[in-house]
């Protein structure tokens, strides 16, 4: 836990304590087993305060890009080569989507893939496009064919990255990367919380092995699971 900037502490003990005493006033703290319960207690407050940190700091990082932009899906480098070539020979990128695309979502949409939050297409896809920046037409590979991309424009949403979109867009496009990126950042944020608490379970069972004592009234020490488990009764 403390590789990831997390400890139990005397005051975690503490409340693990009041908490446990107030579901359970028979509690006595130094009872067999109480230890591990009290323990398995400060570590769960101590998970969620780091929760609680962590999810604001990572949602109040750099702004997220957003990509405004269009494709045609081929099968072949050989066909997304013929697609470059007609577009630089002045072809239209709408017509050309309507008639070549295998992405029937978009290509009947002449290409248009809106604007969305980066992590909304596959990496090679948006390392291309991202890398290409605005303006340009690139190709990439992914396992759904070869993406020839049209970039309108790229970053977070602003008005000097995105000059084609009223203020209304704008607004709406951030408020929706706010909302991804809390919910990336609560996702990650739940995945590292549940890793702690395993780790936790871990130490107790190194330290007391497999044969540890738990008052009956607190639960049982399922070695399996490296936890105290409260068996549901009827």
């Amino acid at each position: 836990m403390a590789e990831r900037g997390i400890a139990i502490t005397n005051a975690h003990e503490a409340q693990a304590v009041a908490d446990i005493t107030q579901a359970d006033p028979s509690f006595v703290p130094g009872a067999a087993g109480s230890r591990i319960v009290i323990r398995q207690r400060a570590a769960t407050l101590a998970a969620f305060e780091w929760t609680e940190r962590e999810v604001p700091a990572a949602v109040a990082g750099e702004p997220p890009r957003h990509l405004c932009s269009r494709h045609i899906l081929v099968a072949t480098q050989p066909e997304a080569d013929q697609v470059m070539a007609r577009l630089e020979a002045g072809e239209d990128f709408a017509l050309l989507a309507l008639d070549l695309s295998l992405d029937p979502g978009s290509g009947s949409l002449g290409g248009d893939l809106g604007c969305v939050p980066e992590g909304s297409f596959v990496a090679p896809f948006e390392d291309a496009a991202y890398g290409a920046g605005p303006g340009r037409v690139v190709v990439a590979e992914s396992q759904f064919g070869f993406h020839v991309i049209e970039v309108i424009s790229s970053g977070p949403a602003t008005a000097q990255n995105h000059p084609q979109l009223d203020a209304e867009s704008l607004a709406r496009m951030a408020e929706d990367a706010e909302l991804a990126a809390l919910s990336v950042a609560q996702g990650e944020a739940q995945a590292q919380r549940q890793q702690l608490l395993i780790d936790i379970q871990a130490q107790i069972f190194e330290r007391y092995g497999p044969d540890v004592r738990i008052d009956d009234r607190y639960g049982r020490w399922d070695p399996d699971q490296f936890r105290v488990v409260v068996d549901q009764t009827g």
